[in-house]
């Protein structure tokens, strides 16, 4: 007898949202204010332990505890009731560990029997504390003491992207621009609850990022590619197919015809260097679409440009040269114009 078994879906937790989430108004929400200072007060001694009550009498001076309103349905005028100070922190440094950002480790209580918890910051939350710590600190020995860390990460690690990272974030600092692009990297990356969960993923959506300055975005392309020229053909091949998986991935989540994209996706399954992307009627938008391949080096030209609108020819295989490429139409209307998947 075949066993059948429940399908269980693999999701990402965009955590992040819950460390870096604003109001209406810009303004960082309480919830996300506990947690920032509670992660910036590891920058004191990031290979120390702390406990949570020395954290958080620290923080408080910062950050007043939340009140709500008693509704008592006998009590014409609900009083004010402060949460619970010690039972607050224990959450949030709870999910902290939960997130990796955060470990802990059992230790004795010193004023008598029993045991309690003392906490540590991780790498990932000390590169998290960092970025934190130049939007409250917003001077130049903050961001150095970011770029040392980074830079001290890149020649420890072995991947394609921590090499690229290398090169990239070398030449935003020799050109001083690495400063605007933390802070891009804070509104646009952190700010926007992107599905991040470790470093390598920070890097992805790091080198992905661009601004709403053009000319800053035609810069950072340059630069973005003199650094992956500078990698060797492996490095090169690695970094392109790890691009390809993560552009994939953003692309899949938000196509009108997924069954159309899964079949364009299996055709270029082993092409490591391309992603599939769909195209769009700029006037009947999901009305009509199609899918298509096209190189990771090519794709990202046209985010970096700012280019959003194309028309897109396909190249007619006949050998008469007076017949030019074919422009696709949209079937509902013969629109030329079409908008592509953006990440």
């Amino acid at each position: 007898m075949i066993e059948y078994h429940p399908v269980v879906k693999l999701h990402r937790t965009p955590f992040l949202k819950e460390i870096f989430n604003q109001d209406s108004s810009g303004n960082i929400k309480d919830t996300s204010l506990y947690y920032q200072y509670i992660i910036r007060y590891f920058l004191r001694d990031v290979n120390a332990y702390f406990k949570v009550r020395t954290v958080g009498n620290e923080v408080i001076k910062f950050v007043p505890l939340r009140t709500r309103k008693n509704h008592n349905v006998n009590d014409s005028n609900p009083s004010d009731i402060i949460e619970d100070r010690e039972k607050t922190f224990r959450k949030y440094f709870d999910n902290l560990v939960n997130w990796k950002i955060l470990t802990k480790r059992e230790t004795t209580i010193e004023t008598g029997p029993g045991s309690t918890f003392e906490y540590q910051i991780t790498r990932f939350g000390n590169l998290l504390a960092l970025l934190i710590e130049t939007d409250f600190n917003k001077n130049k020995n903050t961001y150095d003491s970011l770029y040392s860390f980074l830079e001290s990460h890149f020649n420890h690690e072995s991947y394609s992207i921590d090499h690229f990272c290398k090169a990239y974030l070398k030449k935003c600092k020799d050109k001083d621009i690495f400063e605007i692009f933390i802070d891009y990297l804070r509104k646009n990356v952190l700010y926007q609850n992107k599905s991040i969960e470790n470093e390598n993923d920070l890097f992805t959506f790091m080198i992905l990022q661009r601004t709403p300055d053009r000319r800053l975005n035609r810069n950072l392309w340059k630069l973005w590619l003199d650094s992956f020229k500078e990698l060797d053909r492996q490095y090169q091949d690695l970094l392109l197919y790890h691009l390809k998986l993560a552009i994939d991935r953003i692309i899949a989540e938000s196509v009108a015809n997924h069954f159309l994209y899964e079949e364009t996706l299996f055709k270029t399954r082993e092409i490591f260097s391309d992603v599939t992307v769909e195209y769009r009627c700029i006037r009947c938008n999901s009305n009509f679409c199609f899918y298509t391949s096209t190189t990771v080096l090519k794709y990202l030209e046209k985010l970096f440009c700012n280019i959003k609108v194309v028309k897109y020819c396909i190249q007619n295989e006949s050998n008469s040269s007076e017949q030019q490429n074919k422009v696709i139409k949209c079937t509902n209307c013969t629109e030329k114009l079409m908008t592509f998947s953006t990440i």
